[in-house]
């Protein structure tokens, strides 16, 4: 594990940004990423913060791996403390692309200064002591989200969500108690039946 660094700035969490990415996170990603989310990005993204559930159809090229890079950030800086849990079928991608591009996003912003350098399926910007972070949660490893409730709200992403049972997203779904908590379940909608065709047809 790598050494925390000495100061963490933290400052901005007491200014105008984090209000600023709540109310416009398209605004956000041009602001501190320098992306212009082009306009079905621009839905994804504005999804955690205008509704408790989201259901995302994707197909090829739909942007659907940047957004799902830069929300994570944007929840962070916006919502102090807070988690962002996050799993997907694909495991492989969701370590080496997804946790990679949260990575490279944080730092494009500039915001904290020195942070935390992710480990591979969690990641705490100021430290693991701010209850405040990624959790990457692995399909056959679903427990690891309990307990994981942030103060300020807990989103929850699973990607790829067209080929997950209902034994894998029951008990993260179950995990999202408070009315600040919400999730955003993308798939491309392939199977006629499990959780993503049930939500699609309710």
């Amino acid at each position: 594990m790598p050494s925390p660094p000495k100061k963490v700035d933290l400052s901005f969490l007491n200014g105008p940004l984090p209000k600023k990415i709540m109310k416009d996170p398209v605004w956000a990603c041009k602001k501190l990423f320098g992306i212009k989310p082009w306009e079905r990005q621009a839905e994804i993204i504005r999804a955690p913060f205008t509704h408790r559930r989201t259901e995302v159809h994707t197909g090829h090229a739909v942007g659907k791996t940047c957004s799902l890079c830069m929300i994570p950030v944007l929840w962070l800086l916006s919502k102090y403390p807070s988690y962002v849990i996050i799993t997907s079928s694909d495991w492989t991608s969701l370590r080496g692309v997804i946790f990679s591009g949260m990575r490279h996003y944080l730092r494009q912003s500039n915001i904290m200064g020195d942070f935390y350098e992710p480990l591979v399926d969690e990641w705490s910007p100021a430290g693991r002591s701010h209850k405040w972070g990624v959790i990457g949660i692995s399909p056959d490893k679903v427990e690891r989200a309990q307990g994981k409730h942030g103060e300020a709200g807990t989103l929850l992403i699973i990607d790829e969500y067209s080929f997950m049972e209902y034994t894998i997203s029951t008990p993260l779904m179950a995990n999202l108690t408070s009315s600040r908590d919400v999730a955003l379940v993308v798939g491309n909608p392939l199977r006629a039946s499990g959780p993503f065709a049930d939500a699609t047809r309710s």
